[in-house]
């Protein structure tokens, strides 16, 4: 039986300027393993990741995850914090995960002439060479290149972490994802439903 990874017990969740919540009452089970979150744009998908790894806090409800927990946002504006530890770490892991993704060590000092595939790449490498419990991607594949994308795919379908992962790429979800959660607005109320069952 898989082992539970992540629990959301009855979230109710807001920003100031809503007048109701996205989320109410919500109770979700994640296993370990590598999990999808879908759903049309604007349908909280991005919320709801972050309410998973607490980058948001719910105003109700708990929320039980691992200790370390990492989150890839989708945009790329910044280049990741402690980077150099990741490029300059020539462990035989490390040097096969930057050969995977094709991470040059002079990356680190062109982030802003590099490009969006080169960005993406290089901020996934960094979240995954810190091994988390939970890593938690959202829309890693937007606006890249299909070299990029695999590149993406034959990394994170060797990592040990348990994945989150919110993405419209069908293609690139079914070779990794294996549950399937779709976040529904029926009216007005937001809902969760696995479509594994």
């Amino acid at each position: 039986m898989p082992s539970q990874i992540l629990q959301l017990n009855n979230i109710s969740f807001s920003y100031d300027s809503l007048s109701k919540p996205i989320f109410q009452s919500v109770t979700v089970n994640i296993n370990n393993g590598w999990t999808c979150i879908i759903g049309a744009n604007g349908s909280g998908k991005t919320t709801f990741l972050k309410l998973c790894i607490n980058e948001l806090k719910a105003q109700k409800g708990n929320v039980i995850n691992p200790h370390f927990c990492v989150y890839c946002e989708q945009r790329t504006d910044y280049c990741p914090e402690n980077i150099e530890d990741f490029i300059f770490d020539y462990s035989k892991e490390t040097i096969i995960l930057k050969r995977d993704l094709d991470i040059d060590k002079e990356f680190i000092n062109r982030w802003n002439t590099l490009s969006q595939g080169e960005k993406k790449r290089l901020q996934i490498g960094n979240a995954l060479y810190q091994n988390p419990a939970l890593l938690a991607v959202d829309e890693p594949t937007n606006h890249l290149d299909i070299i990029s994308i695999e590149c993406l795919e034959n990394a994170l379908k060797n990592i040990s972490s348990a994945l989150l992962l919110v993405s419209h790429d069908k293609t690139f979800l079914n070779s990794l994802t294996t549950i399937n959660w779709h976040i529904e607005k029926i009216n007005s109320d937001y809902i969760l439903k696995n479509l594994n069952r």
